[in-house]
């Protein structure tokens, strides 16, 4: 066999790697290829690097609160500011700027990466991993409500997330719910809520900060049991899950899909079809 052959036949592997690489990146990581020019960070390196980085979460607040980064910066992506940045350099030096969120599917890490290029600040990465991610391989340095994660913990934290799952049910079965006698409590904010208006009779429009703090506070407008909720599309309601739990309540439910998933399923404002 000639070198040609064999130099030929390594290169045609080489490529076909890069292929496949390349290919198994765009399904795992789906929003990378929508901001190209933004540095995605590993968890591998990310490990290796922690102490020499700075970490911003880009998520709100209720999130963060459940689970973060240890030593991890809040700074919710639409609401980050260049100071908040800056700030952050003046304590920390030039150290690179990794920005997170949920995981694959979640937009708010590149978001606030881009936006914190926009601001002048360079130097950034997106750990697109997410924060679920990063809790199972390393929940030494993950903060669930306020209480470093490790080895058995983090078992009770992933149960609890695939629960949230079992715990949505479709619209019909919601309905059948409240015709039972469950409470529905509607966890949108005011204008989301006026938007597309769920008009069941006995609903509570409570939203989802001002419910934590009914249920820190043990108030009795938050029922302990029989309860549905709903939100837009589904999302919220996976994080109300964890505060659920903490405060003790049970036999809840999530619609699934939301409000979206609600009049997409044929139904109107009070529940007909």
């Amino acid at each position: 066999m000639s070198k040609f052959r064999v130099l030929s036949g390594t290169v045609f592997t080489i490529v076909l790697v890069v292929a496949t690489l390349v290919a198994a990146n765009a399904e795992d990581f789906p929003l990378r290829a929508k901001y190209p020019d933004l540095v995605p960070i590993s968890t591998e390196e990310l490990a290796a690097r922690y102490d020499d980085v700075i970490i911003v979460d880009a998520r709100n607040k209720m999130e963060y609160n459940v689970i973060h980064m240890k030593g991890a910066a809040n700074f919710l992506v639409g609401k980050m500011k260049k100071v908040n940045l800056l700030t952050l350099r003046a304590e920390k030096g030039d150290k690179t700027i990794v920005f997170y969120c949920n995981g694959h599917t979640c937009s708010k890490s590149y978001k606030a990466s881009a936006k914190a290029r926009k601001f002048g600040v360079e130097n950034t990465k997106v750990y697109d991993a997410g924060i679920f991610s990063w809790a199972k391989a390393h929940p030494e340095k993950a903060i669930f409500f306020g209480k470093e994660l490790n080895a058995e913990t983090v078992k009770d934290f992933i149960q609890q997330k695939a629960d949230a799952k079992t715990a949505s049910i479709p619209t019909a079965d919601l309905l059948a719910k409240i015709q039972e006698g469950y409470t529905l409590i509607d966890i949108r904010d005011k204008n989301e809520a006026k938007e597309k208006p769920i008009n069941i009779e006995g609903k509570k429009n409570i939203s989802f900060d001002l419910l934590v703090k009914m249920m820190e506070q043990d108030s009795p407008t938050v029922p302990k049991s029989k309860i549905v909720f709903i939100d837009n599309v589904g999302k919220q309601v996976a994080w109300l899950h964890f505060y659920l739990k903490k405060y003790d309540r049970s036999d809840f439910y999530f619609l699934k899909g939301g409000v979206k998933a609600w009049f997409g399923d044929g139904y109107d404002s009070k529940g007909n079809k």
